[in-house]
């Protein structure tokens, strides 16, 4: 089915501002702590070259990306 309708699994991309960044990363080390995970963190300049499609990244201070969730 997924070939038919052409689906692409590309992931999850959260974007943090300033004041939320410190506590996703908090989140992040959590869940690694509570098994296998495959998020990352990622500086905004970095989201760009990922999703070219997302332009403005004014007020983004960061993001964490999970390659295998979607």
């Amino acid at each position: 089915m997924r070939e038919e309708v052409g689906f692409r699994s590309k992931g999850y991309l959260w974007l943090y501002d300033a004041a939320t960044w410190p506590k996703a990363q908090e989140h992040l080390a959590l869940q690694r702590e509570l098994g296998p995970s495959d998020r990352r963190t990622r500086p905004a300049a970095a989201v760009h070259r990922r999703m070219p499609e997302i332009d403005r990244l004014d007020g983004i201070a960061g993001a964490t990306f999970s390659p295998e969730d979607g």
